[in-house]
């Protein structure tokens, strides 16, 4: 997917998002979620949501959401949603996403996401750069992993974000 650049209205406006191979996330938090889910399908193709134990991941709660996702067409609902999150974008637990009344282009890009997430089976890494103020930036790692009440169906997804502390930009 290429860099999308959806917000570019001036200082602290620029949004700058991608999808990144796994190689390339850094973020210590993701990468600890990688490796529980990595643990937690063992052999199957993928992970349950019945497979969630909250106590093995606990200082990751703040950065996780969990979604159900059923169509078609798609539809994405929140069944929880990080206190980081919220912090970030408001509460969204109990709400679909097609409900959401954000900028359009970031609800398109969720729902590629989404349908990219379905039809490939696989999780996907990503990248968002966003100018905070005049030559500062914050970068967020993020990733969504599919899970599977029945090996086959993706039924829903847990996604992770962590965001960087703001930093001078080059």
């Amino acid at each position: 997917m290429p860099a999308i650049d959806y917000l570019n209205r001036g200082p602290g406006t620029t949004v700058i998002s991608r999808s990144v191979p796994f190689e390339d996330i850094a973020s210590p938090e993701l990468l600890r979620l990688h490796a529980y889910v990595e643990k937690a399908r063992g052999m199957r193709p993928f992970m349950s949501k019945a497979d969630i134990d909250p106590g093995q991941i606990k200082p990751l709660l703040p950065l996780l959401a969990l979604m159900e996702i059923s169509g078609p067409p798609l539809r994405v609902f929140y069944r929880l949603f990080g206190t980081s999150l919220v912090a970030l974008y408001g509460e969204l637990t109990g709400t679909y996403l097609h409900e959401r009344a954000d900028h359009p282009q970031l609800l398109q890009d969720a729902m590629v996401n989404y349908e990219r997430l379905v039809a490939e089976k696989q999780p996907i890494y990503g990248i968002t750069e966003v100018e905070v103020g005049e030559n500062r930036q914050r970068t967020f790692e993020w990733a969504f992993f599919p899970l599977s009440s029945d090996g086959t169906t993706i039924t829903h997804a847990l996604y992770i974000e962590q965001r960087s502390k703001a930093k001078p930009r080059f």
